[in-house]
């Protein structure tokens, strides 16, 4: 019986974008507490009176909310003026529910499934007595109710994470929609399934995973970026993607206490006041002692450079920027095994934040931080006189100064193995791709900023092989 090869992917393939809702990336959520979070927006201009409309999201709840929640909502409360999405209370059972607050509430008895990713909807056929219909994960739930009269005509403020800016749901939110049309039934099971659906009259839509970072939710069709209250923004997402195959043969791996893989001080590696950031692949072996990951930093002297270090004590990656006078800090969750960590500072939205697989997991605004020159070497493994354990691997690690790394471009690095482009206009770009699997020189591309290895091995143990035939 003969094998199939999977050669090493460099590229994603068209197929792979059918499993996520039209145009989520599986990036990031909201998460609200419950408490008084929200997003506050604005509903469609167009919808007013007896329009047709659709609220449409995927959502998770972590446990029962014991009260009437909304998950979407527009309007005011009063006769046919606030419509809602979200989780209705009766008589003590919490369900699926959604339509005109008050006035016509449609109650499924579809109860959410606590801790699982829901795909909902509640439409409106507009017109005087129209239908309420409320779909979830892609089935008509309940029977659809008649709207008793006219809708009276509906306030501006859109929100989700509230019911119409009162009780609040304690949940994460994705990909939130709203349409000035009723959604068909085909419609709705197209968008769960991750199809494109018509946007004609697409009124609304908020990804929740842009910029995954900051106070603001962008929302696309109007273009503003809406007031986030409270929530913050969460790795956790309907969706996720899968990385590709791809062959890597060889990694570096510290073997002693003083391993370092050196790149002398350089122009080049000094970002100043500007962006810039630095990404590739770290194993984590566990137990093990607190280590560097890298280092561009003047430690203990000014304080002043970017260093990333795994703190053994917490599980955490401890991931550091400092001008001699002001640092900020992250502290990110990591498993056993390959992760892929890009560190970045973003000087146009004033952000310092890390990524782990592809996930913005911290984010912290970088305040007056000013120069991070720090006239050392980069260092890569261990760092002498301070965290000296020898563990872990690396591959793959890409500096850029003078412009961050794109979401995408850091994506596309994890999941498909593609090295960004130099984006040009004065952007330093230099990456090591500590392959060679023999040596003490970690080649540069490009040329003339070598790493070099002190007291280091190589090992075929990497976080990917490409099958072969048997």
């Amino acid at each position: 019986m003969s094998r199939i090869i999977i050669p090493g992917a460099r590229t994603a393939s068209a197929a792979r974008s059918l499993v996520l809702p039209d145009g989520m990336k599986g990036r990031a959520s909201l998460w609200f507490d419950g408490v008084d979070d929200k997003v506050t927006g604005l509903l469609p201009t167009a919808l007013t009176g007896t329009s047709p409309w659709t609220l449409i999201c995927w959502v998770k709840i972590p446990y029962d909310p014991a009260a009437t929640v909304g998950v979407m909502s527009g309007g005011a409360f009063g006769v046919g003026t606030g419509i809602w999405l979200g989780v209705y209370n009766a008589a003590g059972v919490r369900t699926w529910g959604g339509g005109y607050r008050v006035t016509a509430d449609l109650n499924t008895g579809v109860r959410p499934k606590y801790g699982d990713w829901q795909h909902i909807a509640c439409t409106y056929s507009g017109g005087a007595n129209g239908t309420i219909t409320m779909y979830v994960d892609g089935a008509v739930a309940g029977a659809p109710i008649a709207f008793p009269g006219s809708p009276a005509v509906v306030a501006t403020t859109a929100w989700f994470g509230s019911l119409l800016n009162a009780t609040f749901a304690r949940c994460n939110i994705a990909f939130a929609r709203i349409f000035t049309r009723a959604l068909s039934l085909a419609e709705v099971q197209a968008a769960k399934r991750g199809e494109a659906i018509s946007a004609t009259s697409l009124g609304r839509r908020w990804t929740c995973e842009n910029p995954g970072y900051g106070t603001t939710c962008h929302e696309e069709i109007g273009n503003t970026e809406d007031a986030i209250t409270g929530a913050l923004w969460s790795p956790d997402v309907p969706f996720r993607r899968r990385r590709v195959v791809e062959d890597v043969g060889a990694a570096w791996k510290p073997n002693v206490t003083t391993s370092i893989c050196a790149v002398g001080d350089d122009a080049a590696l000094q970002p100043g006041a500007g962006s810039c950031g630095l990404m590739g692949w770290f194993r984590r072996g566990g137990p093990v002692a607190s280590t560097t990951l890298f280092a561009k930093f003047d430690f203990p002297v000014t304080y002043r450079g970017i260093l990333a270090y795994y703190s053994s004590t917490a599980d955490i990656v401890v991931a550091m920027v400092g001008d001699g006078a002001t640092t900020r800090t992250l502290n990110v969750a990591v498993r056993s095994g390959w992760f892929h960590l890009a560190v970045v500072i973003d000087r146009t939205a004033g952000m310092f934040f890390v990524l782990v697989n592809g996930a913005i997991l911290g984010s912290i605004a970088i305040g007056a931080l000013g120069s991070v020159d720090a006239a050392v070497p980069l260092r890569f493994g261990q760092w002498p006189g301070w965290f000296n354990a020898a563990f872990g691997s690396h591959n793959d690690w890409i500096w850029r100064k003078g412009a961050v790394f794109s979401w995408d471009e850091i994506e596309a690095h994890y999941y498909d193995g593609v090295t960004p482009t130099n984006p040009g206009g004065g952007v330093v770009q230099i990456g090591w791709a500590m392959r060679e699997n023999a040596g003490t020189t970690v080649v540069s591309i490009p040329a003339g900023y070598n790493g070099t290895l002190s007291a280091a091995s190589w090992t075929t143990a990497t976080r990917c092989h490409a099958r072969s035939a048997a």
